[in-house]
C-alpha cells in the first residue's frame, strides 16, 4: 500500500530571526579575528604615496637681475684713458716724444726713461683733452729705461691697472697703445710670442739694448706682433681685461 507523504514543516519568523542572528554574530566574531591578525602599519606602508608639500611645490626661485654684458674691448678703451702723450717744448713749438702712462690718481705718470732723458720742459696731454704740466722726475730707474715723472696739479687721474704675469703664454691677445708716427692714442692689437730675456735677443737687439740702458741686468721682454713705431715708446702694452703687462720699447 502506498506510504503517506510526510510534509516538511513550516519555517517560522521567530527560528528565521533567531538562525540570522547567530549567522550575523559568526560573521562579527570572523571579522573581529581578522581585524586583530592583520599588519595594518604594514600595508598601509604599502599603499602611502609622498606627498609634496604644497609650499614647496609652488615655491619659486627667484630671478637674478641679468648682468649687462660688457661689449667687446670696453676694458681696453678704458686702459686707453691712462695714457698720456708726452710733449716737449721745441724751437718750433710743442713736440710729442712719445707715450707714458698714469699708475697713480695724483699724477704719477710711468714712461721710458730715455724718452724723457733730453726734456727740460713738457706737459702731457690726455685723450679727453686735458693738459697737465709736467713737474720733474718723481723716480729714475736707467738701467731699465724707466722713469716716474710728477704732474702739476693733478689729482683724481683714471690710473691704470697693473699686472706682473710671469705665467703669460703665447698667443695671448694684447693690444699696444701709444702714439705712432705722430697718430695719437692708436690701438694696435697682436699676439704675444714669448717671454724672453736679454741674452736671448738677437745680436742686433741685444746692440739696441746696450745703446738704450747701458750695461744693465738681464731683462724681461714681452715680444709680440702689435705694430710698433715711433711715438709708441713708453706707451702700455695691455691684455683683453685692460691689464697693463709692460711698457712698449
Amino acid at each position: 500500500m502506498p506510504q503517506p507523504v510526510v510534509s516538511r514543516p513550516r519555517r517560522t519568523l521567530l527560528g528565521t530571526s533567531i538562525r540570522g542572528a547567530a549567522l550575523l554574530v559568526v560573521l562579527l566574531l570572523l571579522g573581529i579575528v581578522v581585524w586583530a591578525n592583520t599588519d595594518w602599519d604594514r600595508l598601509i606602508a604599502r599603499r602611502k604615496v609622498p606627498q609634496v608639500p604644497a609650499q614647496a611645490s609652488e615655491r619659486k626661485l627667484p630671478l637674478e637681475p641679468a648682468k649687462p654684458a660688457t661689449p667687446p674691448g670696453e676694458a681696453i678703451l678704458e686702459a686707453q684713458k691712462s695714457v698720456v702723450l708726452i710733449q716737449a717744448d721745441g724751437p718750433g713749438g710743442l713736440v710729442g716724444v712719445g707715450a707714458g702712462l698714469v699708475i697713480d690718481p695724483t699724477g704719477l705718470v710711468a714712461t721710458s726713461y730715455h724718452l724723457s732723458s733730453d726734456i727740460t720742459s713738457g706737459i702731457a696731454r690726455f685723450q679727453d683733452g686735458r693738459v697737465f704740466s709736467i713737474a720733474g722726475y718723481a723716480a729714475v730707474d736707467s738701467e731699465n729705461d724707466l722713469a716716474i715723472l710728477q704732474l702739476e696739479k693733478a689729482s683724481g687721474l683714471p690710473a691704470a691697472k697693473l699686472k706682473s704675469d710671469e705665467g703669460l703664454r703665447p698667443l695671448t691677445n694684447v693690444v699696444a697703445i701709444g702714439h705712432p708716427r705722430g697718430v695719437e692714442f692708436a690701438l694696435h692689437d697682436g699676439k704675444v710670442s714669448r717671454r724672453l730675456r736679454t741674452s736671448q735677443l738677437s745680436a742686433l737687439s741685444q746692440r739696441f739694448v746696450r745703446a738704450l740702458v747701458g750695461t744693465g741686468p738681464n731683462h724681461v721682454w714681452i715680444q709680440h706682433t702689435a705694430v710698433l713705431s715711433e711715438g709708441n715708446s713708453g706707451g702700455p702694452l695691455v691684455n683683453e681685461q685692460g691689464e697693463v703687462l709692460g711698457i712698449n720699447t
